[in-house]
């Protein structure tokens, strides 16, 4: 590197305002994501699945012997918390609920750091990395991912308590959180695995801790299992098969990433890896921080995040790998700040990451707008052929159109609101009835004439998408 270069960057450094003026400007990227999707609501495909099964609990019907789903409750009940008081409530409560779940991700993970980063202003900076990072990727729509992340981090931070403390009843509480991570989405399971490692080279690993956190993890299974089996009689084995998200028979995958090919997954790479830019100082300094005391934990829970990638590749899946992503940086950043040339490279990276965030939230306010009044005006244009409240399959346009148009399901046990592909046309022939629709793009058409009879068409046009409302006689 110049000299001159190392020299002027020193000069810059020196000054304590630089650590202040980062957070500054990453309060205000915080604040820009966090607005956008109030000021602009805009329901996902994601989004419209999660809301509409809601919906279907709040009106009363019982999460998976009624409703058709591989994912757990917590996290859907949670978010879908506004149909208590109203049955169409606004979009933006939702996302705020959705919101708050994310700050507070921030918050423990600045409370993790406490035990290996000394530096006060980069954990306060990782922090809100951590925020907006979520908020990026996918979290401003409606997901399951932040609350199954926030109960792993509780879960981290109970940990490190436990190591200080020795309280053998923190192992009870460390069990109850992994539980409810897994209950709000079932890859959250994973953070166990790091946290046995942890305790095994701790010398933490006998019968009687081995039995708290049991205990702690199956309480809150034992307590779903009860209130789902209120008025019912919900099988045991059943009842596991559901929370493993094996429960809702699906014809052609496991209900996640079918559509994804090659190219799109080297996108979704790529854009992590511009907004992590920081993760490529990991192999230059990790020999730095392998032997501090808590590199284990974070190692070990870096790549067991990585294991959800197996299922999927999308952005809101890599979520639960960003947490541990910053928490290695935080160890590589207590050991080496003092290094120039380190600090150097650190802030260079996170410029580069920055400026990408940057660009993509203001961009959004744009894209989005657009995009808000395409859901709205399609949504308009289907209510007028398809009434709210009708039963209805969509195949071929987003799911978002079950929450937008407020749509049900035409079988909420055996079809509810599965995203198009994962059941055949016969599936969905068999359970449509008749004054039951199917919404279609033009070219699934075919597929369904196959496996229909007795039924009338309309075409309809809507900036420029052509679909199909087909009704059962």
């Amino acid at each position: 590197m110049s000299k001159k270069l190392l020299k002027l960057f020193d000069l810059f450094m020196s000054n304590n305002k630089t650590s202040n003026i980062l957070c500054i400007l990453l309060l205000l990227l915080v604040f820009l994501f966090f607005l956008n999707p109030i000021i602009y609501p805009l329901a996902s495909a994601d989004s419209g699945y999660f809301l509409s099964i809601a919906r279907e609990f709040f009106n009363g019907k019982k999460y998976f012997i009624e409703i058709g789903t591989i994912y757990n409750p917590l996290a859907i009940f949670t978010i879908g918390f506004p149909f208590t008081f109203n049955s169409n409530p606004d979009l933006r409560y939702h996302i705020l609920i959705n919101s708050f779940i994310i700050f507070f991700c921030g918050i423990v993970f600045y409370n993790i750091c406490l035990n290996f980063l000394s530096k006060k202003k980069w954990r306060l900076i990782l922090s809100l990395m951590l925020i907006v990072l979520m908020f990026y990727n996918d979290g401003r729509y409606i997901i399951l991912e932040p609350l199954s992340i926030l109960f792993q981090l509780i879960s981290l931070l109970v940990l490190f308590q436990f190591y200080k403390g020795l309280r053998s009843v923190y192992l009870f509480f460390i069990g109850f959180f992994i539980a409810l991570s897994f209950l709000s989405k079932q890859f959250g399971l994973f953070i166990i695995l790091p946290i046995l490692i942890s305790l095994f080279l701790e010398n933490k690993i006998n019968l009687r801790n081995i039995f708290l956190l049991f205990s702690g993890f199956i309480s809150p299974l034992i307590f779903l299992y009860l209130f789902l089996n209120y008025n019912s009689n919900l099988h045991i084995a059943e009842y596991l098969k559901y929370i493993l998200g094996l429960g809702f028979k699906l014809d052609v995958g496991n209900g996640t990433g079918i559509e994804l090919d090659f190219y799109s997954k080297l996108l979704f790479l790529a854009l992590v890896i511009i907004s992590n830019f920081y993760t490529l100082l990991f192999p230059f300094y990790f020999r730095s921080i392998v032997k501090t005391k808590s590199a284990v934990i974070v190692i070990s829970s870096l790549f067991a995040s990585m294991t959800v990638l197996y299922f999927a590749f999308y952005l809101h899946y890599f979520l639960y790998v960003i947490p541990y992503f910053l928490m290695l940086m935080a160890l590589v950043i207590d050991k080496n700040f003092e290094n120039k040339n380190f600090k150097f490279y650190l802030f260079s990276m996170l410029g580069i990451s920055y400026f990408f965030l940057l660009s993509n939230s203001l961009r959004a306010f744009v894209n989005r707008a657009e995009q808000l009044k395409l859901q709205n005006e399609m949504a308009t244009k289907l209510n007028f052929v398809v009434p709210t409240n009708s039963k209805v399959y969509i195949d071929g346009i987003s799911p978002s159109y079950y929450y937008s148009c407020n749509f049900r399901s035409i079988d909420s046990k055996f079809v509810s609101y599965s995203f198009p592909g994962y059941l055949n046309e016969a599936t969905i022939a068999k359970y449509l009835n008749s004054g039951e629709y199917l919404i279609l793009s033009l070219n699934k058409l075919s597929l369904y004439e196959k496996v229909l009879q007795k039924y009338t068409l309309k075409y309809l046009s809507i900036h420029g998408i052509q679909l199909v409302v087909i009704k059962k006689v």
